[in-house]
């Protein structure tokens, strides 16, 4: 684990990719082995990011199970996880804001990502709305709990011009907490201009988690190739 967790800000715990018939136990369980093994590896501080990923979204799990969906949530509030995510657009806005104040009044601090993934292409950076719309209906969901939270926007790459119609997109928001990158191989350019929790993988596993998703080591040699650090 120590070799996979070089050169990285945080490790995503992904909820959805496990085998469970109770999923608050499987849960539980399986995040308390990965924080001995992140400690045994020296690693023990390294945030946590929290992931429930759904099957629209690019997961696996199942976005009609909305009561378990929000039970994790809380549960990964209990457990601790400096990081969690938030599928704005699964859960309904009542659920969100009942999140949202939770959050607000637990001890600690556990940063909300709020997430959008569109892995079939139904919008584009500068050609829709839909981006720019979730990005300041998220925004103003967290004002509303004077929460610090994250959005993470993730499109799919057709072609290059959308991961350069991205970068238009993210000059627009320069001092917000925003990831936003492309899927796709049009789409990793934009995983080297992300400057914040880019999703990587590591050259020791056996496949990448997302098209076009690349190394930590990777980025860092393109990001120092290119200038920009």
């Amino acid at each position: 684990m120590s070799q996979w967790l070089e050169d990285v800000h945080a490790i995503e715990f992904r909820v959805d990719l496990l085998t469970a018939t109770n999923w608050v136990t499987t849960a539980g369980i399986q995040l308390a082995h990965l924080r001995r093994s992140k400690a045994l590896s020296g690693n023990a501080r390294l945030p946590i990011i929290f992931t429930v990923r759904t099957v629209p979204q690019a997961g696996k799990f199942d976005p009609a199970d909305l009561q378990t969906h929000a039970d994790l949530v809380k549960w990964a509030h209990f457990w601790g996880c400096d990081y969690i995510d938030l599928e704005i657009t699964t859960l309904s806005k009542e659920v969100l804001q009942n999140l949202l104040t939770f959050n607000h009044n637990l001890t600690g601090t556990h940063t909300i990502i709020g997430s959008y993934h569109d892995p079939s292409h139904k919008h584009g950076w500068t050609s829709s709305t839909e981006f720019g719309d979730l990005f300041k209906s998220t925004i103003s969901l967290f004002q509303e709990h004077d929460h610090k939270g994250i959005v993470k926007l993730v499109g799919a790459a057709l072609t290059l011009q959308d991961s350069i119609d991205l970068e238009v997109f993210r000059s627009r928001y320069p001092s917000k907490a925003l990831i936003a990158i492309n899927m796709g191989p049009h789409g990793k350019i934009s995983r080297v201009l992300n400057r914040f929790l880019s999703p990587v993988t590591h050259e020791c596993l056996p496949a990448i988690a997302a098209p076009g998703q690349l190394t930590a080591s990777e980025i860092i040699q393109l990001r120092q190739g290119l200038g920009l650090d």
